[in-house]
């Protein structure tokens, strides 16, 4: 049996929600929703996490029960999904992050292991909901097989960031699909949009909050490691960093220029909540 390839973006993921839920007690994955009297501090984003789902919930149509949660994550907001009442499904991807919100959602749900493409959903649904995993499967799939499963007057519920389009130099932030193919391929899938809010400005004080813990304990730490590693062990040390000098030229001009910034999302990067429905579907 062919050893399963290991995911670095999953790795980040589970190691990311391990890291928030010991020190911050949260275990959502999504980023936080900062209203301008919530300070921008670590202490309070789980209240800016909960203002996010708070806002998502907004968005949900009226008349809505049955929920396809695509990408659940940690399954927090399934979780809360079904305290509102909801009945709700999921799809997830990862092994590891399935494991945790099994473990949170017990047998409330159906937790589909795998990918949406690749899964034959047999159930329609009122909703089908992207929270920040859209940009994870190719839109056209993303798409199709949202419409193939939803149910008489359902509608599809996408919140995540996009990229903008024609922006003078290279964005340190990776993700997101183009804004511009998105728009295109509503037209193309004969979706329209019922109500859409760009949140960028509220969102963007979370890419601070992770580029302030990077700048200021990840990379002091890291160049301390490094120190010690060549302290104790030269000749190891000297061998190993060259080997591997290119992979770590990568990581640090990744991570450790300072780039990642709260004004380079909002310069970069778009952040939309929006309800889609089938044209047919709304005019009906």
């Amino acid at each position: 049996m062919p050893k399963r390839k290991v995911d670095s973006k999953e790795i980040g993921l589970v190691a990311g929600l391990r890291f928030m839920n010991h020190f911050f007690k949260t275990d959502y994955l999504h980023y936080g929703y900062w209203a301008d009297e919530l300070p921008v501090e670590m202490a309070n984003l789980k209240q800016a996490q909960q203002e996010y789902s708070k806002k998502l919930f907004e968005f949900i149509p009226p008349g809505t029960s049955h929920i396809l949660d695509v990408g659940c994550g940690s399954g927090r907001v399934a979780f809360e999904l079904l305290e509102m009442g909801h009945e709700v499904d999921c799809i997830s991807p990862s092994a590891k992050l399935t494991e945790f919100a099994a473990e949170l959602l017990g047998q409330r749900v159906r937790i589909f292991r795998g990918r949406l493409e690749e899964l034959q959903l047999e159930r329609k649904y009122d909703m089908v909901l992207f929270s920040e995993s859209f940009q994870y499967i190719e839109m056209s799939d993303a798409f199709s097989k949202s419409l193939s499963c939803l149910a008489p007057g359902g509608s599809i519920v996408v919140s995540d960031f996009f990229r903008n389009d024609g922006v003078e130099g290279k964005s340190p932030l990776g993700g997101g699909h183009s804004l511009m193919e998105f728009r295109e391929l509503l037209s193309r899938f004969d979706l329209q949009v019922m109500r859409e809010e760009n949140i960028t400005d509220r969102v963007a004080p979370t890419i601070d909050l992770v580029n302030g813990i990077t700048m200021e304990v990840v990379e002091p730490l890291y160049r301390d490691l490094i120190a010690l590693f060549r302290n104790r062990f030269p000749l190891l040390a000297k061998l190993v960093l060259w080997k591997y000098r290119k992979k770590l030229a990568k990581i640090e001009n990744k991570h450790f220029k300072g780039e990642r910034s709260g004004a380079n999302f909002r310069k970069f990067k778009t952040y939309l909540m929006l309800v889609l429905k089938p044209r047919s579907m709304s005019q009906a």
